[in-house]
């Protein structure tokens, strides 16, 4: 194997016209980045993200989940207006992924061809739909993220005091009311039980998953004075 690296290597100072030292994990990236094809089943495979036993297969995209994890290489950015799609590529799958304005706020950064992602989505009617992700190609921490995978995030929820309604957002969506008014809808978890809340005054801007928030439970379905806090 040292001696195919080596090879690769030579390569690829010859075709940039350098002379540096790489890793294994360097001539795969660049490989990859440059060709998108054989050399992905390789890439892939050296970041182990800790969660494989929780990723969802191909086959269950096709039926509603409220929330899976998916692992894959970003093949293409599709940019349009209002929200983005994302291609990745899982071993032999072609997965693509929506990603709104407020997902898209906090993540874009990281939509780079050939980066490692896992991704928190939920899937509606045969689509996936992003929530968060954690960039394995990046040196950024991903805290919150991962504390949501972890369960701290929910833990930390039980154990905080406070005299307002506390929750983690699970899911958080955009959408215009039928009167036209810009909403948000919250999946929410709140000590010990899920609910869902609606808010469409003072929307607080770029809510995603793993954020916490306080709000004023209005009725049973609604929510007023929502505003992210930090635990």
């Amino acid at each position: 194997m040292q001696e195919i690296i080596e090879k690769r290597m030579q390569l690829l100072n010859y075709f940039f016209n350098e002379e540096e030292e790489y890793s294994k994990l360097d001539i795969l990236n660049k490989e990859y980045a440059a060709l998108s094809f054989s050399p992905r089943e390789e890439f892939i495979d050296l970041f182990q993200t800790g969660y494989e036993d929780i990723l969802a297969s191909v086959d269950m995209l096709e039926e509603n989940h409220e929330e899976i994890y998916l692992k894959g290489i970003i093949v293409d950015v599709d940019n349009k207006k209002g929200y983005s799609i994302i291609h990745i590529q899982n071993k032999a799958d072609n997965i693509s992924i929506m990603v709104d304005e407020s997902v898209q706020y906090h993540y874009g950064k990281y939509f780079e061809k050939g980066h490692v992602i896992l991704v928190k989505a939920h899937t509606f009617n045969g689509r996936v739909y992003m929530h968060f992700l954690i960039d394995y190609s990046s040196d950024d921490a991903f805290l919150k993220e991962h504390n949501y995978i972890d369960g701290l995030s929910q833990q930390m929820i039980d154990e905080y005091e406070s005299p307002v309604n506390t929750a983690l957002i699970k899911q958080a969506k955009y959408f215009k009311s039928k009167k036209g008014n810009n909403c948000l809808r919250l999946v929410l978890y709140e000590k010990g039980k899920e609910c869902t809340r609606i808010t469409c005054s003072n929307l607080p801007k770029n809510l995603v998953a793993g954020r916490f928030i306080n709000y004023i439970p209005s009725g049973d379905a609604f929510a007023n004075n929502v505003q992210e806090i930090q635990i």
